[in-house]
């Protein structure tokens, strides 16, 4: 009972430390993208980065406990960031170019609730008045953001973007859960990184996008948005999730929009108008009732809904 209890603990420590510095991902991407970098650039050389220091501190893991990943291990991993982590984080950052970043937040940070609904479609989870609660919180909180009396016309396509790397980010929540039954958390963080740098990294040579003619300051951006906000929340979250599951880990995301708004009013000047406040708090009262209600979890299985890519 002791080490469950220290188990569910520090996966709820791991779980707020990537929410904090998750939070910090669209702020040094909009600072990346003023230093002239290009979309496919930055993510091919933020994920590849990132994959190199990962793969480093988990091949020394590795080694010390006398293992090695099995041929489907790597490839599960790298196709979960060759087809699903490429695509969320290609269509945030591609939203990033047509909204504030503080909207952009606001739309993505709708995940949890549609990992709770996925949960709740696959038969992982059952409906609770906490839930019903929850999606009646978050809904019109995301009307207020976006069509809230007084508030300029916001871009369709990047709504739309915002949306769609939210949703790509509850089929990751989900696929990693099922292969972290089997997978070393560290070895999966590296290997869907390398997986989306290569994907990057194939679509800007084929288009002849990838460029280094950057700010010098850009790559100070670049930096922090490696080691502060992907490698060390990456590896964290997944740690979460193999603790406590992914609707607990996705739930406590709850100070990862709080964390990335503040940061977009205070470092990027930033504004909302009182409607939009209200529907932020509105969406943040949503995933903060998600997590009351998940607190404490059901024994976790394999899921057979979503075979392992």
């Amino acid at each position: 009972m002791a080490s469950k209890l220290t188990g569910e603990r520090t996966g709820i420590a791991l779980a707020l430390a990537s929410a904090v510095t998750f939070g910090t991902t669209t702020i040094f991407a909009k600072l990346a993208y003023e230093a002239h970098f290009g979309l496919l650039t930055l993510l091919s050389l933020r994920f590849g980065f990132a994959a190199l220091l990962l793969g480093s501190v988990s091949g020394l893991r590795q080694a010390a406990a006398g293992r090695r990943p099995k041929p489907r291990t790597l490839l599960s991993g790298l196709l979960l960031g060759m087809l699903i982590m490429s695509v969320q984080a290609g269509l945030l950052f591609a939203a990033l170019a047509h909204l504030e970043a503080s909207i952009a937040i606001l739309l993505f940070y709708t995940y949890p609730i549609l990992v709770a609904l996925a949960a709740l479609a696959l038969g992982r989870e059952s409906l609770t008045t906490p839930r019903l609660v929850a999606l009646g919180l978050a809904v019109p909180g995301v009307a207020l953001v976006l069509i809230a009396p007084g508030i300029d016309s916001i871009d369709p396509v990047g709504v739309t973007l915002a949306l769609g790397s939210a949703l790509a980010y509850t089929a990751y929540v989900l696929l990693s859960d099922n292969l972290l039954l089997d997978h070393d958390p560290l070895t999966l963080a590296a290997l869907a990184s390398l997986g989306a740098g290569i994907a990057f990294g194939i679509a800007g040579a084929t288009t002849g996008r990838l460029s280094v003619d950057i700010d010098p300051l850009g790559w100070l951006w670049l930096a922090a948005l490696v080691l502060v906000a992907t490698v060390f929340p990456l590896a964290a979250f997944l740690g979460g999730i193999a603790r406590i599951g992914p609707s607990a880990a996705s739930t406590i995301s709850t100070l990862e929009p709080l964390t990335a708004l503040a940061l977009a009013l205070l470092v990027l000047g930033e504004r909302l108008i009182a409607a939009q406040v209200i529907g932020a708090a509105l969406v943040v009262a949503a995933v903060i009732t998600l997590t009351l209600s998940s607190w404490r979890l059901a024994p976790r299985t394999p899921t057979t809904c979503c075979p392992s890519p």
